[in-house]
């Protein structure tokens, strides 16, 4: 359904305290009548970040991953890395040098990663640094970089060519560079002008996936491996096993090719490559004696040591993931999963959802076994995950699937696929998804889109932020923990719809607001300082709104509230959703339930545990927890 980051509201304004009519029933919270008793536990997906590069000098092993830096040392344990970059572009080791290079800095060391000197940059770091003999090299958007003083001082090497250098390479004494994506420099020496050389036709270049061994030249595009014996003047693209290298690793003669096929190995400088063992999404590779030890974005660090027949996990010391969102769709159950707002920190964040790589699983044997959802459309495309998933929802035998480039369906339990054609939502990207009434939501920064067809035609409602004016209702508002206000504008960010009506409701990052005339004029009915999470639900006419330990509820679309306190001691409301005339409230000690409209509150027995989402199924409910998925009928 959808997933709140638990973010304790401490500052919340109250201003203008408006009482509450006099019949309104007092608040009341408990913890007995338990309605659920059985909850069945499906377990979780990966427990392990997306590695993303891998290294390896001597004994210590350096990976960049989703949640940060972390290195291990003689074959034990991951453990934090004690520098935290939070966008690597490469990686190498070299000598007993170890290099990192992110965004505007280079860092170096020379005692297995315990200490870093630091090189910083004006321009922003394209490529991953290259070694050869005393010098360093590095591609920017200004160009490539040398230094033969360890990175004290730099000279640019331009000469010939400029633009965003995405790949270098040098072989003996010639140096390439891949510009822009689709043009290929060469330099007969560090201090020789670069010249421009062929490149492959109608194809475009992976980033870093350049590398020159031998009399070859290789580079890894999205039409295959392409190789040059000619230093580019003529190429051939070889398509077999459609392999889309995005990183190139040489150990000796021999090459390993890695993609989200599998990783590849050529003993003849590429002309002819043999899959390794049976593992897809490799991110990188590294070789120590006979010990294959491969990156992946799905099953972590592993090695081998019977060239791929077999492979080993080597995971222990990584950070936990936490279940985001869950979906079941009969005896088939979705999963997204996150790092905990702890882990904010060591994470390379992205601006929506909670972090992490926020891929897509699937499981069809209730937990036991978990693998990425592959995104297979009917003319036979397809997407290996659907990375930074935002929200999960399901609508019959539907289930809808939101991120960044839109939103997918499938009916069939995530056998195919479809795109959903609303440019807007393409163009916009799915934060959050949500089914009130008839109506089905999907939000993006801005706005969001409404359908009353479960998805065949849209709707689309501008929600701006940051401009309009605000038209405050002038009826009764307020009660703990919320303030009215005579004026105000727009503000915050949009993060739940609900629909009463012909009402619609907006829960932003600084309250509740309401439309009666299709999202023409906007009133903030509830106005909150410091609300970072906020939710919305509705039942028949009866609107409801998550505050701190309470949930407000109006039956007058919004003019008057009242409140009830969800549980005997105090649980952080972190969302709320309703199926059917049943509420349902999820806090960070346990998932609640009403069955009179929000007046009064039972445990369904999943407690102590975090709920980050809620979804039905039928007659079935699934939470995902920190501790995994529970699913229960009801």
């Amino acid at each position: 359904m959808k997933k709140w980051q638990l973010v304790l509201a401490t500052a919340l304004c109250l201003s203008s305290l408006i009482g509450c009519s006099d019949d309104e029933p007092a608040p009341s919270g408990n913890d007995g009548g338990q309605t659920m008793t059985t909850w069945t536990p499906l377990g979780s997906p990966s427990n392990i970040p997306n590695i993303l590069s891998i290294i390896q000098l001597g004994q210590t092993q350096m990976v960049y991953t989703s949640a940060g830096m972390y290195v291990s040392r003689n074959g034990g344990n991951w453990s934090s890395a004690t520098i935290a970059p939070t966008n690597v572009v490469g990686m190498v080791a070299s000598g007993n040098a170890i290099y990192v290079n992110e965004n505007y800095s280079l860092y170096r060391s020379t005692n297995n990663g315990e200490t870093w000197n630091v090189s910083a940059f004006s321009n922003y770091l394209s490529s991953q640094p290259v070694i050869n003999g005393n010098a360093i090299y590095v591609g920017s958007y200004g160009g490539v970089y040398r230094s033969t003083n360890n990175g004290a001082s730099w000279r640019l090497i331009n000469q010939g060519h400029s633009g965003y250098v995405y790949g270098l390479a040098f072989n003996g004494s010639t140096y390439y560079a891949i510009v822009n994506y689709n043009r290929l420099f060469r330099s007969a020496s560090s201090d020789s002008e670069w010249v421009e050389t062929g490149f492959p036709a109608s194809t475009s270049a992976l980033n870093n996936s350049l590398i020159a061994v031998g009399s070859s030249i290789l580079i890894g595009t999205y039409t295959g491996i392409a190789r040059s014996t000619d230093n580019g003047a003529t190429w051939s693209v070889q398509t077999t096993n459609q392999i889309y290298a995005t990183r190139f690793r040489a150990f000796g003669s021999t090459i390993y090719a890695c993609s989200y096929q599998g990783l590849y190995r050529s003993n003849d400088s590429g002309a002819t490559w043999t899959q390794v063992g049976n593992k897809t999404n490799i991110s990188d590779v590294s070789v120590s004696g006979t010990t294959i030890t491969i990156a992946t974005s799905s099953e972590g660090v592993l090695h081998s040591t019977n060239d791929g027949a077999t492979w080993t996990r080597q995971n222990a010391g990584f950070p936990s993931q936490y279940v985001e969102r869950a979906c079941g769709v009969g005896t088939t159950v979705f999963a997204t999963t996150s790092f905990p707002v702890e882990e904010l920190s060591k994470v390379n964040r992205q601006t929506q959802g909670g972090g992490g790589s926020n891929n897509l699983y699937r499981t069809t044997n209730n937990g036991q076994q978990w693998s990425l959802a592959k995104i297979t459309f009917n003319d036979g495309s397809s997407i290996d995950t659907v990375s930074y998933a935002s929200d999960m929802l399901t609508v019959g035998n539907a289930l809808f699937v939101g991120n960044n480039y839109g939103l997918f369906r499938t009916t069939d339990k995530g056998n195919s696929w479809s795109r959903d054609t609303a440019s807007f939502l393409r163009s916009n990207g799915v934060r959050y998804l949500n089914q009130s009434g008839n109506a089905l939501f999907a939000i993006y920064y801005g706005g969001f889109g409404r359908s009353t067809n479960n998805g065949a035609t849209w709707t689309e409602f501008t929600f701006n932020p940051y401009g309009g004016s605000a038209l405050i209702s002038s009826g009764k508002q307020a009660l703990s923990g919320a303030r009215a206000t005579s004026s105000a504008s727009l503000g915050g960010t949009a993060l739940q719809v609900a629909q009463s009506g012909s009402t619609i409701f907006v829960a932003s990052t600084d309250g509740l607001y309401r439309t009666t005339n299709g999202g023409s004029t906007w009133s903030k009915v509830i106005s909150t300082s410091t609300q970072s999470q906020s939710d919305v639900a509705t039942i028949g006419s009866t609107v409801f709104y998550p505050l701190q330990d309470k949930v407000l509820y109006s039956s007058d679309n919004g003019d008057t509230w009242a409140e009830s306190r969800v549980g005997a001691r105090y649980h952080y409301v972190r969302l709320i959703a309703a199926t059917g005339n049943i509420l349902f409230a999820g806090t960070d000690n346990g998932l609640y339930v009403s069955k009179d409209s929000g007046r009064t509150w039972q445990t369904t027995g999943l407690i102590d545990v975090s709920v980050e989402s809620i979804s039905f199924d039928g007659n079935s409910i699934y939470a995902a927890t920190r501790s995994g998925i529970y699913k229960s009928a009801f």
